[in-house]
């Protein structure tokens, strides 16, 4: 079974490249020793051992491909020309998933419910000052976790499924610096025809007003009003 799924996987990853992804590929000069495995390759092992293998990193990935598809993969080259590969692909990954996931079917007869929601990726914590992607990175405070952190925010929109994960439609990062509603505000100010579910980090009347002019709803917690007395017993 995992066979077939690997084929269709590879198959599908060479129409997308030739037809779409090909334009993406950073291209270096054939004199460093890249191997001779193909970019498709590259990018069906990638997917294959996340989806079906479930390695997550890119040493174990190579690992269990040595361990257990070897033979579907002769020229596969050593872990560090393995990973220095993968890491050239990320332009056409990200091109990619989007239109993989497309490819997801969905029931007509779904509510349009999403769903939105928002996880920090720390590269640091604590006292520490970050290091690590700095033109990407900000200072920023998770309220679930009650830490501070150095890092990105990933947001997510996901189109809710019953009894199975939420498809993800929508995903984008953000310096944690960013305010959730900000990260996110264009794409629903331009929402129709949709509810969308979300934590009380998106409360926002006036853009609950806008949406509902474009047949689309805003449902989060309300917000607890802070008055005097509710300051002095929490003291």
């Amino acid at each position: 079974m995992k066979e077939t799924e690997l084929i269709k996987l590879y198959c599908h990853i060479c129409e997308c490249y030739d037809s779409t992804l090909r334009r993406e590929i950073q291209r270096f000069s054939p004199n460093g020793n890249t191997g001779y495995i193909t970019d498709e390759e590259l990018m069906t092992i990638y997917l294959y051992c996340i989806v079906y293998g479930q390695r997550f990193t890119i040493k174990h990935m190579h690992k269990h491909i040595t361990k257990y598809r070897s033979s579907w993969f002769p020229t596969l080259p050593s872990y560090a020309t393995f990973n220095a590969r993968l890491n050239r692909l990320w332009p056409a990954m990200a091109l990619f998933i989007p239109m993989l996931m497309r490819r997801i079917p969905i029931a007509n007869d779904l509510l349009p419910i999403y769903l939105a929601d928002s996880c920090p990726v720390v590269t640091c914590k604590g006292m520490r000052q970050g290091k690590v992607a700095p033109e990407l990175t900000g200072k920023g405070f998770c309220a679930s976790k009650k830490m501070y952190y150095f890092g990105v925010k990933l947001h997510i929109i996901a189109h809710k499924r019953p009894n199975t994960l939420p498809l993800p439609g929508t995903i984008l990062m953000t310096p944690a610096s960013e305010n959730d509603l900000m990260s996110i505000k264009d794409i629903l100010e331009t929402a129709q025809e949709l509810v969308l579910v979300c934590d009380k980090a998106y409360c926002d009347q006036p853009l609950a007003q806008q949406m509902t002019a474009h047949n689309a709803c805003l449902i989060t917690p309300q917000k607890e009003i802070k008055t005097r007395r509710n300051v002095e017993s929490s003291v």
